[in-house]
Order: structure tokens, then sequence, then C-alpha cells
């Protein structure tokens, strides 16, 4: 247990100053960047530590996360020493709960929904996966990467534990390999499910709805059966939705803000589904739709902006999403 949260510090500590290189405007905003950083930094770590087959040794995994993060020093020194902080405590505007205490029902709501997420919290600690998927594939396939320190191809007779794109996966294998046991593998899909809440409630807020009703919104969304069910298992459709709704964010909020370190998060998001599932390139359109959209809201000023979030975009597929995929090939 010490070991993890030690790997957890690390993690953290090295992703934080490409988060605040970027600078987020807002704590949703923060709070989604610190999420595809520190994805980014697991499966960039993943890859290169399979390349050279030790996938399995935890201290080459720290390495990697403190040489990824050394450069992320470098490039926050760089850009000024933004504040790490400053979205988070420097921010005047404060999320208020006041109005729980005048509408009962949504305040049963907001609490029915916490109480559930740490029930379900609860059942992947103590409760063994037990889904099809789980075993045959998704598990089986980092048992697989954990003996042998390598996910390249082995004879099988399930086919989806060699092919599988790996990014969700890299996820569950980190819990396993630095906790020693399968107890949090089902957290990935619980914590995407918290992050997409998060920025369906950032995307409310991007529409000019106030702080309740988007949270409200958030709360509609936590609720849905699907998303209940999938934040208890190791699948991978949750995880796809974490990767899909920041990079919509980012990318509407880097065109009206005209912030060019947002749009590269919404490259590096879309660079991480890729990587997660092949479903997740139909979802490419829709993206485009998104962009076309907006750049007609904001006018011939996002054109730069829109051709700078298209080259992040093939360096992030490329970096951050092709690896699974050049090995099948």
């Amino acid at each position: 247990m010490l070991i993890f949260v030690f790997a957890v510090f690390i993690l953290l500590a090295n992703s934080l100053p490409w988060v605040a290189a970027s600078r987020p405007p807002n704590k949703p905003a923060w709070l989604m960047a610190l999420y595809l950083v520190g994805n980014a930094n697991v499966v960039l770590s993943g890859c290169i530590a399979n390349s050279f087959h030790v996938l399995n040794q935890r201290w080459m995994m720290l390495a990697l996360h403190v040489f990824i993060g050394g450069l992320g020093w470098l490039t926050w020194r760089y850009t000024g020493k933004p504040p790490l902080w400053f979205p988070v405590w420097g921010l005047k505007e404060k999320f208020s709960v006041r109005w729980l205490s005048h509408e009962p029902i949504l305040a049963m709501f907001s609490f029915s929904i916490v109480v559930s997420y740490l029930f379900a919290l609860a059942q992947i600690i103590f409760i063994p996966q037990n889904n099809v998927d789980s075993l045959s594939t998704h598990l089986a396939r980092i048992g697989f990467w954990r003996q042998y320190g390598s996910l390249f191809p082995w004879p099988t007779f399930m086919l989806n534990q060699v092919w599988y794109p790996i990014n969700a996966q890299l996820q569950t294998y980190w819990t396993l390999l630095f906790l020693g046991n399968d107890r949090l593998v089902g957290g990935a899909q619980w914590l995407a499910a918290l992050i997409s809440g998060l920025g369906v409630f950032g995307l409310a807020r991007l529409l000019g709805y106030h702080q309740r009703q988007s949270a409200f919104a958030a709360l509609i969304f936590l609720s849905f059966p699907m998303v209940a069910l999938q934040a208890t298992t190791t699948q991978t459709d949750l995880v796809t939705v974490a990767f899909l709704i920041p990079a919509v964010y980012f990318l509407i909020l880097g065109l009206r803000e005209n912030q060019y370190s947002l749009l590269s998060l919404s490259a590096m998001s879309v660079g991480l589904g890729v990587g997660v599932k092949k479903s997740y390139l139909l979802l490419l359109p829709v993206l485009a739709v998104i962009a076309v959209l907006v750049a007609l809201q904001f006018g011939r000023r996002t054109g730069k902006p829109l051709v700078f979030w298209s080259l992040n975009l093939l360096i992030a597929v490329a970096l951050l999403g092709s690896y699974i995929y050049v090995v099948n090939w």
C-alpha cells in the first residue's frame, strides 16, 4: 500500500507542472487537465517500458514518470513559472452549495449520488470483477503483462487480449503493478465517471448556465443506469467518454479564449481516446462538426487556432493513441 501511495504522489507531482503550464482558467478545467496529463504520463511510460520488455518493473515506470515530469518542470520554468495551484486556491469565485438548503429534492438527489458512488467504490474494493468482458479480456491481458513484462502479441484463443487498444488497460494495470493486487482495477472506470460528470458541469457552465443548473446536469448524467453500472467494472466505455467530454470542453474553451494550451489539452484527450477503443474514431467527425460550429460562432479569428488544434491532433494520436495499432500492424 505504501508503494502505491508513493507512486500516486510521484505521478501527481510530475503532472502538476504540465497542468500549470497549460494555464487552465477554472477549477473544472484544472481537474480535467490533471486527469489528462496523468493518463498521458501513464500511457507514455507504459509504451516506453513495454518497448524494452520491462513493463512489470515498478522502478522503471517510476523513473519514466519522473523523466516525463522533469520535462514538464523545464516547460513550467520556461513558461514563466505559472502558479501550480492557482485554479484551485487562487480564484475568488467559490462554488456555493447554499441552494441545497432551499431545494430539498435536489439536496436529496445530490446526497443519493454521493452515497451511490461511495457504495460503487466499496464494490470495486471488496467484490471481485465478474463480468465476461473483464475476465476474458481486460483483466486476462494485464495479468499477462504483469507476468511477462510485455504486451506484445502472444498465442491465445481470445484475440481481443492481443489486439484490443491498451490505454484503458494501462490505467488498470498501473493500479495492479503498484498495489500488488486487483483491489482497485475497477477504479479507472469509477474515476472516469466522475471526470465525465465534471466535464458535463463544465460544458453547462460554458453554455451559460448557473452553478446550480450545471451541477444538476452533472448529477443527472451520473445517475444514468449505464454510467452507474459501468462505474464498477474494468470495461472501457466510461474511459472513452472521459476522453471525449474534455476534448469538446477544451476545444470550445480554447477557441473562445484564444488559448492555444487549452487546444493542446483537447488534442491530448483525443489522442488518449483513440488508444482506448476503436469506436472513438467514429466520434472524430462529431468533433469536426463541433469545431466548425464554434468557428462559425466566433468568426475568422478561429482559423489559426483550428490549424494549431489539427496539427496537435496528429501529434497526440501518434504519441498517445497509435502504439497498439502499430504493434498490431
